[in-house]
């Protein structure tokens, strides 16, 4: 059974945190997840990329980071236009935040041990 994600991973909300945490230089980093398919991981990052780039005409470099072929991403340090860009490309399955302040649970009613 499919599951939906979270609302709070919409390419929209993702975006919107892209422009929040963006440098100086007006970019944010970003983890990219590519659609299932036989082209090589590496391949296809760089040809989304620059897809991305054209569409967004992007005045600062887009940096692709380090390559995840088992989970079929890549890094990527973009404007938020590049990444909204990203986000409509056919081949993107997913964008989330490279940094993402808290996924594990907070353990509850936890004592001390004597």
């Amino acid at each position: 059974m499919p599951t939906s994600p979270s609302a709070e991973w919409s390419l929209a909300n993702v975006v919107a945190q892209a422009r929040e945490n963006a440098g100086p230089d007006g970019r944010a980093g970003v983890q990219v997840f590519l659609n299932e398919g036989a082209e090589d991981v590496t391949e296809a990052a760089h040809r989304v990329v620059a897809e991305a780039a054209k569409i967004a005409s992007a005045r600062h470099p887009v940096e692709i980071g380090k390559v995840h072929s088992l989970a079929r991403s890549f890094g990527v340090r973009a404007t938020p236009e590049v990444v909204a860009a990203l986000g409509a490309q056919p081949a993107v399955r997913a964008i989330l935040p490279a940094e993402i302040s808290d996924i594990y649970p907070k353990p509850v009613d936890v004592r001390r041990a004597e």
